[in-house]
């Protein structure tokens, strides 16, 4: 009886570091995939921003390049989360 808990346990304790790293490893994957996402975010408004204070491009022009930025991060997010 003690030899399959002691046996249980040595299973229960070898999930549970697994399931620790798997968190730890799925964690940093989010937080870097957010933090490439909002840095593209960013490289776009600034870039953008540059273009038309520059008068190389048209506010519509840069707000149908956001629309479509954003569909994209979006479809990233997505499927980074699925």
């Amino acid at each position: 009886m003690q030899l399959s808990c002691r046996l249980y346990q040595d299973e229960v304790s070898k999930s549970k570091t697994l399931n620790e790293l798997l968190g730890i490893g799925v964690g940093a994957f989010q937080g870097m995939a957010n933090l490439a996402i909002n840095g593209l975010a960013l490289v776009v408004l600034y870039y953008g921003g540059s273009l038309l204070a520059n008068r190389e491009m048209e506010p519509g022009d840069l707000m149908s390049f956001l629309v479509a930025t954003q569909t994209i991060q979006r479809y990233i997010t997505y499927a980074c989360n699925h």
